[in-house]
């Protein structure tokens, strides 16, 4: 039900965050491993969570939508209880995992895991949910420096920024299989609402300004040429999974391409800005 792949649209975003850290501020906190890999557990257990979560609060959903329905809750691979135990054990680690990084974010992490399980429900009444995963998503570079340093910079929202233009940007995308099953059971979505051609424009604006605030960001942490070639890649990658929406928007599944070309922007995000900052 949880695939690694899944984090790793996000989590070089915090990666890259804790670079800035290690590189800028390194005088006032010292990073060793333990506070990299208390970063990686945290991220990945949030992420664990939010899944569970999506998983049991659109079980009756998924099981009524054809593209959904060999998930694992309805095809009965994994029972609701199951599904339960493993979101609260990832809730816990979440939370162990912040306490380490400082005691600020221990205690700020069950609102953030909160925030983030409550997409599920956004899709019942708001056809604005796409901005909310992308919201919530996009805190997590913020979280990296309010927990290592209690402070947000511009280059923390910068980064977040990023990350939420370029989740809603593939929420949007990612919607177009189910604009018909939305709209027939009244679920919202800007695909079921707007339509599939609105739906587009609205996503390429949406990831054009994540290309913008990239460059933004570039610019302000002052990296080399290096950082710039991840642009492109970052670029190229957008237009890929914009050609694969395009082209099969009417089909019940875009594929693993589509899913590839997210993990390439994220990767091409964390290795080309951490190449940046290292050099």
């Amino acid at each position: 039900m949880i695939k690694f792949s899944h984090t790793l649209f996000a989590l070089p975003f915090a990666l890259v965050a804790s670079a800035d850290v290690y590189k800028h501020y390194g005088h006032q906190i010292r990073i060793g491993w333990r506070t990299l890999i208390a970063i990686i557990v945290a991220f990945t257990a949030l992420r664990s969570f939010a899944m569970a979560a999506n998983r049991v609060a659109d079980y009756e959903i998924d099981r009524l939508n054809p593209r959904t329905v060999k998930r694992e809750i309805p095809a009965g691979r994994l029972s609701m209880t199951q599904v339960k135990i493993f979101a609260v054990i990832s809730f816990v680690i979440f939370c162990a995992a912040a306490f380490e990084l400082s005691n600020l974010a221990g205690w700020l992490s069950p609102i953030l895991a909160i925030l983030v399980a409550f997409y599920s429900y956004t899709k019942r009444f708001t056809l604005l949910c796409h901005f909310w995963l992308g919201a919530v998503i996009g805190l997590a570079p913020i979280a990296v420096y309010v927990a290592l340093l209690s402070q947000i910079p511009l280059q923390a929202v910068l980064m977040a920024l990023v990350l939420m233009t370029y989740i809603a940007g593939f929420d949007i995308l990612y919607a177009l299989q189910d604009r018909h099953f939305d709209r027939d059971h009244n679920l919202h979505s800007i695909p079921s609402r707007l339509g599939a051609k609105s739906a587009l424009y609205i996503a390429f604006f949406t990831h054009t300004a994540s290309l913008v605030i990239l460059a933004f960001l570039i610019v302000q942490l002052r990296l080399p040429f290096v950082s710039w070639v991840g642009w492109i890649f970052c670029a190229g990658a957008l237009f890929l999974e914009h050609k694969i929406a395009r082209k099969q928007q009417d089909t019940i599944s875009f594929g693993a391409n589509f899913y590839r070309a997210n993990i390439f922007f994220s990767l091409s995000y964390g290795f080309f800005l951490i190449l940046g900052l290292i050099f």
